[in-house]
């Protein structure tokens, strides 16, 4: 689930005003959302082995992997370049498979 958390800035650092900054939390199937949704988006494949998604999502749950980014950075980004953010937080790498799908594999081989 992708969530969204206000926190405020410090007193005296940044905007005098201490505005709040949005920023983006992903959890495991949003993690897994995104990254099929960008391969597709990017043209790479027509979307992401059902096997491998699992696994993935299985990894991403074990190891509590929920990374966040800004909201004005994530908006700044490609769409490729959010592939690769999504790709490297979440330990993640593509692999071409068989049927125009991609597989996913953990960068540390588990």
């Amino acid at each position: 689930m992708l969530r969204q958390r206000k926190t405020a800035a410090p007193s005296g650092i940044g905007n005098e005003t201490a505005a709040e900054e949005t920023i983006l939390a992903f959890d495991g199937p949003a993690i897994v959302r995104g990254i099929t949704y960008h391969v597709i988006d990017e043209g790479m494949a027509g979307g992401i082995s059902e096997e491998a998604a699992r696994r993935t999502l299985e990894r991403l749950q074990a190891r509590s992997i929920r990374p966040t980014i800004e909201r004005s950075r994530w908006g700044g980004l490609s769409n490729g370049e959010r592939l690769e953010w999504l790709l490297a937080q979440s330990q993640t790498f593509l692999l071409i498979g068989p049927g125009n799908l991609m597989l996913l594999r953990s960068r540390r081989g588990h």
